[in-house]
């Protein structure tokens, strides 16, 4: 796979560069010597976090795993990074060096936002299921605990959802003169699914 690779000094400023870091910020590898982060766009926000990483690996000379992180990939479209930064020594200087090696996980990351899409979702409506409604109501009962609040619970139960399912499924969607089904009182107290449930915090 292949690696974004750089090294800066204890200042911030890259020492060195392969193409395809260089290629990150349209220019070659030799230009990108002596710039900093900030050089290429950094926020001020970005550049303190990163050289807080950096002074962190320089320090203690452990090595900084970051599974994940946003950042634009060489075509200009967003993209999300792995990166390892260790202590690196430079042969042509006295200080310690950070040594950064980056790969593109941005494929990875879109599969697993499939993968974990089609397991919550139903995939005929692309409605969301009982698992990821599950999932949402535990998080907001523990959320009510936590700040003592109200939680309310929204359920409505659809008669006839069945048939409108199957002829929309396979059909374009077309202006009808039929009513859509309505909402059943009598069914709210033995909700079958599919329905519509909306959960907040109060």
């Amino acid at each position: 796979m292949p690696a974004y690779i750089y090294a800066k000094n204890p200042r911030g400023q890259f020492i060195l560069a392969n193409r395809l870091f260089a290629k990150l910020f349209n220019t070659k590898p030799n230009a990108v010597v002596g710039k900093t982060n900030q050089d290429y766009g950094a926020t001020a926000e970005e550049t303190a976090r990163f050289n807080h990483e950096d002074k962190k690996v320089l320090e203690t000379g452990e090595e900084l795993f970051i599974p994940a992180e946003a950042a634009p990939r060489p075509d200009g479209s967003p993209g999300w990074f792995q990166t390892t930064k260790i202590r690196y020594q430079d042969p042509e200087g006295e200080q310690a060096a950070i040594l950064g090696v980056s790969i593109d996980i941005t494929e990875q990351r879109r599969q697993e936002e499939l993968i974990r899409h089609m397991a919550q979702h139903d995939s005929l409506t692309g409605l969301a299921n009982r698992r990821l409604f599950s999932e949402v109501l535990q998080q907001k009962l523990a959320q009510a605990r936590r700040t003592n609040s109200q939680l309310a619970v929204f359920f409505i139960d659809l008669d006839g959802f069945k048939p409108v399912n199957a002829n929309t499924a396979t059909k374009p969607a077309m202006p009808s003169s039929k009513p859509w089904p309505t909402a059943s009182p009598a069914h709210c107290a033995k909700p079958t699914w599919p329905a519509v449930s909306a959960v907040m915090n109060l």
